[in-house]
């Protein structure tokens, strides 16, 4: 909205200043360079001023988007879909330079090697496809290769400092029915079928059941782990 409003500002200008020269005066090829001259200058002058408001406009945006760092990412860590984490990309680049020979680094060519390391700070969220399987999976970490299959990055601007009261789930499990709280899960159990186990997540715990016969042997194996695993909705319903 601010890029088409500063558009129509400096086309109105340039239409206006246009205007002001009387189409049917033919001046003096001296006069005529001159007016034009000091229209093309006033002409830039809007210009560089409103290209100068749109960069502080946008820069002023960008901060005011910033969010807080939600808890990092941890490798190994427990996540379904809907769970907030940050997460740091490092990004190191070299390059050779010229430099004057007898300086520090500088070689005897007169060159020399320049490393220079960025990171950047996002929050990202456990998708709410079927992918979320992944989110615990270090092999899809938010900023790894293959994080975008399992991780949705939360807005366009870098997160700052840490408020994890602000890092709710936008998925908000439905109250557990039950009796009680089911025990929790344990891998090489043998379930038996709607056989209910919990998963703790921090703040709350998940209930998950284990399906009917004959897929309900899955539930205690390797890889069917409930929420956490690749296949776990093979197995177990949430």
């Amino acid at each position: 909205a601010f890029l088409q409003s500063s558009c129509l500002i400096i086309l109105s200008l340039t239409h206006s200043l246009q205007w002001r020269i009387p189409s049917s005066t033919s001046p003096s090829p001296a006069l005529s360079h001159n007016t034009n001259e000091k229209t093309n200058k006033t002409i830039t002058m809007f210009r560089i001023r409103s290209l100068a408001i749109l960069a502080a406009l946008f820069g002023n945006a960008s901060v005011a988007n910033a969010a807080a760092c939600c808890s990092t990412y941890v490798a190994g860590g427990s996540y379904t879909s809907g769970d907030v984490v940050s997460a740091t990309t490092t990004t190191t680049e070299t390059e050779t330079e010229d430099c004057d020979v007898g300086t520090s680094g500088c070689s005897s060519s007169g060159t020399k090697e320049v490393t220079t390391t960025t990171s950047e700070t996002y929050n990202y969220q456990c998708t709410d496809t079927a992918n979320s399987a992944y989110c615990s999976n270090s092999a899809y970490a938010p900023n790894g290769d293959h994080g975008s299959i399992a991780w949705d990055k939360v807005g366009t601007a870098e997160c700052s400092g840490t408020d994890t009261s602000s890092c709710t789930s936008d998925t908000t499990p439905d109250p557990w029915s039950g009796a009680g709280c089911p025990a929790a899960y344990v891998g090489g159990t043998e379930y038996a079928e709607a056989a209910t186990v919990s998963v703790n997540k921090g703040t709350y715990g998940l209930v998950y059941q284990c399906k009917s016969e004959p897929t309900n042997q899955y539930c205690g194996m390797a890889g069917y782990e409930p929420g956490t695993s690749q296949y776990w909705s093979t197995a177990w319903d949430q």
